[in-house]
């Protein structure tokens, strides 16, 4: 159902708890009427007055029961709402409504948004506006107000909370993916085409021999970069993942069998150090992706002969996954920024060995996915330890 056929449902709803309300006052006020007067069956015209009562009261019951229905159909639609008289009382309002209106903060400029508007729709007039709250976490809220006409008047408003967050952020991915992949794909695109115009023209064969074998280390690269932006467009639409019962060892052992090659031709050997008997609630495959990626820029910035090693191990209420390496370390200028996509502190060397500059910010994503997250130890010339902390508990798929 599309926002406006939501937020539609919820004014028809609000309308019909303004008519709930109204049958209730007067029911409440007729029965406080018999109390006043103390009318009886007896007196004239009485028993007849009683018997209306009684219908009325019988009313009230049964909106009464369709109030306790409404209440719970409001609990259960995906946006807030809260319904106001003409006065400016509060007729309804549900969990998320609530919280908006209580919330502090960032919220508080989606309040003063739900009170200015909400004024406006009490005067008849509708309006719309949407609220970006910086965060952390950022966060996106539109409200909508309208005005509930009872016999051609105004007679209150529904205000509607609607979290756009979520279409926000797949609205950014989606730009990100595009934008990425054409700002990445010139530079192998563009050196394949001038390969290609090279080898139209060469007769030498040793020179087309070279010139072959530089087109398709370029068309590598556009298929990794490729494979890594669908892996990290993956890890962000799909957040929710499913979990199970994971041996922590299995996964190192499986993450170091997919660099074992370039472990060999570099000479870095793996070594599986720390505990053997872990265990953690998580996705197999996707921390075998991030434990190998780690292996595969262990390898790849660690001089020939040096070692990297790699463990698991429990602590306090989480996992965690360590990759230490010999290598080269990182700049402390560079530590905040490499987990971001394509971000690289040497982009000659990272080329060199074929990076793509995605693979720390795939690893930030699974561990994020998991309820968990990513850090980094290093310091220049003295290697670097990366460490992926995942919660024992099982994440939340919220």
């Amino acid at each position: 159902m599309t926002a406006l056929a939501i937020v539609a449902c919820v004014v028809a709803l609000a309308s019909f708890i303004l008519y709930l309300a109204e049958r209730r006052r007067l029911a409440n006020l007729l029965a406080e009427l018999s109390g006043r007067v103390g009318l009886g069956a007896t007196r004239p015209g009485g028993a007849e007055l009683v018997r209306q009562i009684e219908r009325l009261q019988h009313d009230h019951r049964a909106c009464s029961l369709e109030r306790d229905v409404l209440a719970t159909a409001l609990r259960s639609v995906e946006v807030g709402v809260r319904v106001v008289g003409e006065n400016g009382s509060v007729l309804a309002s549900n969990r998320f409504a609530s919280e908006v209106m209580q919330g502090r903060q960032g919220l508080a400029l989606v309040r003063a948004a739900a009170e200015r508007l909400g004024d406006d729709a009490l005067r008849g007039v509708p309006g719309t506006e949407p609220i970006h709250i910086v965060g952390p976490p950022p966060r996106s809220i539109k409200v909508d107000a309208a005005p509930l006409a009872v016999d051609g008047s105004v007679a209150g408003a529904v205000v509607v909370f609607t979290d756009t967050s979520n279409d926000e952020r797949i609205s950014r991915i989606r730009r990100d993916f595009v934008a990425n992949l054409s700002h990445e794909l010139k530079t192998p695109v563009a050196a394949i085409g001038l390969l290609v115009e090279t080898l139209d023209g060469e007769t030498d064969d040793s020179v087309r021999q070279r010139l072959l074998s530089s087109v398709s280390t370029e068309a590598d690269r556009v298929a990794a970069i490729i494979d890594d932006l669908l892996d990290l467009s993956r890890l962000e639409f799909e957040r929710d993942i499913r979990t199970d019962r994971v041996d922590a060892y299995g996964v190192i052992g499986e993450a170091a069998d997919r660099v074992a090659l370039q472990s060999r031709t570099r000479d870095v050997p793996v070594e599986i150090v720390g505990e053997r008997d872990v265990w953690v609630q998580a996705d197999r495959d996707l921390l075998v992706h991030a434990v190998a990626n780690l292996l595969d820029n262990a390898i790849k910035y660690s001089p020939e002969g040096s070692k990297v090693q790699v463990g698991a191990e429990h602590l306090d209420d989480a996992v965690e996954f360590y990759v230490r390496d010999q290598g080269i370390g990182i700049p402390a200028e560079d530590l905040e920024r490499i987990f971001e996509r394509f971000y690289r502190v040497d982009r000659a060397r990272s080329r060199a060995t074929g990076g793509t500059g995605l693979g720390l910010s795939i690893v930030r994503h699974i561990a994020a996915n998991h309820g968990g997250d990513v850090r980094v130890v290093s310091r220049e010339g003295a290697g670097s330890t990366f460490t992926i902390s995942i919660p024992e508990d099982e994440p939340d798929a919220s």
